[in-house]
């Protein structure tokens, strides 16, 4: 396994290749404050060894209300 955490613009990427028994997955996870600052977002791609590839996303709402971890 081997990753590596960047930003692109707002967005705060992680990439990660994964070896399985000699099978290759790479996997791309990215973070990002909506521009209202009220929504989290959070995608993935995964990208397989058989040229198939898969996407998921989800929203969280953190407009106010929801504390951040480190202010409890």
């Amino acid at each position: 396994m081997s990753s590596m955490s960047t930003m692109d613009g707002p967005d705060f990427v992680n990439f990660e290749v994964r070896v399985f028994r000699g099978h290759r997955l790479e996997i791309e996870e990215r973070l990002r404050l909506s521009d209202d600052g009220k929504l989290l977002q959070y995608s993935q791609q995964i990208n397989g060894p058989d040229g198939k590839e898969n996407r998921y996303e989800i929203q969280f709402n953190v407009s106010e209300g929801n504390s951040p971890v480190n202010s409890r």
